[in-house]
């Protein structure tokens, strides 16, 4: 939704136009619609190809001068004349430019098809002449969808089957999934936000609501402005209250599903009595019993009630699991249970000899699962390491290696729960103490970090020196420099291997940069990347020295690696990165005769 307007119509594209027209982006003139084909506006003499690259071909909505944004078709002025959408801010309020801002980088780290492809050099501004001065207009250009919106679409076809539902389900879980794994979520998921292209995907739209989630920026929020995007009938509480947290998103996607699988708008369903759960289950059904329950976790009153992630929904949401779970539900039943009891006597004396056999099991098959995790058959690997925790609930090194495959997959929540669970059953299993510190170190809980890093370097396990290079790394963010160049010196001192040397190297280095002594800095970064040629932040960061030093075509090669290099999952490389990016196109911009 539009930060400054209280809603916003979907993308549909229509299905006519009026050839040789153009509008004019100028919102102060007197002849906005459809003008005469030219260069030129013959009203107020703004340019009608923005730019210079695309002309606006058709409002997308009525144009209305109290709006924040206007919406084109727009025509690009190379040779295919591809076809594409432009959002225009008109208003020059911070934080709306702020949200229109966010809403660019998003679609522009994105990528999925269920997701508008927003090209790097389609985010841009223009000054067009204003009644009293000049006039900055921020736009943004993305791909154009062919298709409707699913409001749309529930109001001709009528409701969704099940099979249907979760197919949908499954897409727009697998596209928050990557929204949540690149920190923002999204807070304005409903019907009319999601559009179906001809052959089936669905395409999540309306980015203007985007934040992104980590520490450092949800605690600078003002409420405000994390209530700024409210629909009714598909807004948590929690959001409504100024706490959106990326479970909002699934309640809004739980409400969507209620729509889409009665036609009826969520705001015209009542309440179980005494109860904040909506009373929808009689109007599906279609819908199997396990299928609405799922529905229902999704939308639950509390956020700490709903899944952890869209990640773990999708891992287990298939027809052939809904069957199951509605099975569970018959097994569970009064009847069942009688007839069941009467089994269990009878299978005692053969369970209490299957239980013997039990640590020989979990050894089996916690080596399968080493096995399946080295040549990365991760799926096989967590089947395997279940199995032998089913033998041995108590066995830590399971839970740890788990956690390592839910990381490696990027499913964090879960990685952290295996992690912890490790770590409770062995205190002193010190990879797994560093593998949890890391996973809080990745989420921003660095109180936690460290806690377990300090942990593990008070050991002599050999892992103890990678946790000195993370809390390093700690201490630069908390501007405790000294303190940083401290730690790293000693860990160089132990004379740890390459890899470890080289992180160690890196800390140090950004600790001396930070310190606004570049010639220590550069030495030390030159030396972390001479170790390591593969470290992304080195590149970064000298490139960033070189720049201090004046010597900005010197680190032209390093902000290359930068842009080139894996973002280490830290979200400061990630930052740097994109000032890679945008130091490499103003660079090409300037080579251009």
């Amino acid at each position: 939704m539009d930060a400054s307007t209280p809603s916003r119509r979907s993308l549909s594209i229509p299905n006519h136009r009026v050839d040789g027209v153009s509008y004019c982006i100028n919102p102060h003139c007197r002849q906005t619609q459809v003008i005469a084909d030219g260069e030129i506006c013959k009203h107020c003499g703004t340019p009608l190809w923005v730019d210079g690259r695309y002309r606006l071909v058709r409002s997308l909505r009525a144009m209305n001068p109290l709006a924040a944004t206007d919406v084109f078709e727009v025509e690009s002025r190379q040779p295919d004349r591809t076809r594409k959408v432009m959002k225009v801010l008109k208003d020059s309020d911070p934080q709306a430019i702020d949200h229109f801002e966010r809403e660019a980088l998003a679609l522009q780290w994105l990528d999925h098809p269920g997701i508008p492809k927003v090209d790097l050099s389609d985010y841009f501004t223009v000054e067009i002449p204003g009644r009293d001065a000049v006039q900055t207009l921020h736009c943004l250009v993305m791909e154009k969808i062919e298709g409707e919106n699913l409001e749309a679409w529930i109001r001709k076809s009528g409701r969704i089957d099940q099979k249907t539902a979760i197919v949908w389900l499954k897409q727009l879980l697998e596209i928050l999934t990557i929204i949540h794994d690149h920190q923002f979520f999204h807070r304005d998921i409903k019907p009319s936000n999601i559009m179906r292209r001809s052959q089936g995907q669905l395409v999540l739209i309306d980015f203007g609501s985007v934040i992104n989630m980590s520490n450092t920026y949800v605690a600078s929020v003002r409420a405000r402005e994390v209530t700024a995007s409210l629909s009714v009938g598909y807004t948590p509480q929690e959001q409504v209250d100024g706490q959106a947290v990326p479970q909002s998103d699934l309640f809004a996607l739980g409400r969507t599903f209620v729509y889409l699988l009665t036609g009826i708008h969520p705001a015209d369903l009542s309440y179980y009595p005494g109860s904040h759960r909506l009373n929808w289950h009689q109007e599906a059904p279609q819908i199997s019993k396990a299928f609405k329950n799922l529905i229902d976790e999704l939308m639950a009153p509390e956020p700490g009630q709903r899944p952890m992630s869209a990640a773990s929904v999708y891992r287990n949401l298939s027809e052939h699991q809904i069957f199951l779970t509605d099975l569970r539900l018959t097994l569970t039943s009064r009847q069942f249970k009688r007839c069941l009891a009467i089994l269990l006597i009878l299978g005692v004396t053969t369970v209490s000899l299957y239980h013997l056999s039990f640590p020989l099991l979990n050894a089996y098959y916690y080596k399968r699962g080493v096995k399946a995790l080295e040549i990365g058959k991760f799926e096989q690997a967590i089947g395997y390491y279940e199995k032998a925790l089913s033998y041995d609930k108590n066995d830590a090194k399971s839970y740890n290696d788990q956690g390592i495959v839910y990381q490696i997959q990027g499913d964090l929540d879960n990685a952290k729960e295996m992690f912890e669970k490790a770590v409770a059953l062995a205190p002193d299993n010190w990879v797994a103490a560093y593998n949890l510190g890391g996973i809080y170190d990745e989420t921003g809980d660095l109180e936690n970090a460290r806690k377990y890093y300090k942990k593990v370097i008070s050991s002599t396990h050999p892992v103890a020196d990678k946790a000195l290079s993370n809390l390093a790394r700690l201490n630069i963010l908390d501007n405790q420099l000294e303190k940083a160049i401290s730690l790293t010196s000693y860990g160089i001192q132990n004379d740890p291997g390459n890899e470890i040397k080289a992180a160690l190297y890196k800390n140090r280095g950004w600790a001396y940069f930070l310190m606004s002594n570049p010639a220590q800095a550069s030495a030390d970064l030159r030396m972390a990347i001479e170790l390591d040629q593969e470290r992304t932040d080195a590149h970064c960061l000298l490139a960033q020295v070189l720049e201090a030093q004046d010597k900005e075509a010197d680190a032209l090669k390093f902000w290359l690696h930068c842009r080139d290099g894996d973002s280490l999952r830290n979200l400061e490389v990630r930052v740097w990165q994109t000032m890679a990016r945008q130091r490499l196109m103003n660079q090409e911009k300037y080579d251009d005769p």
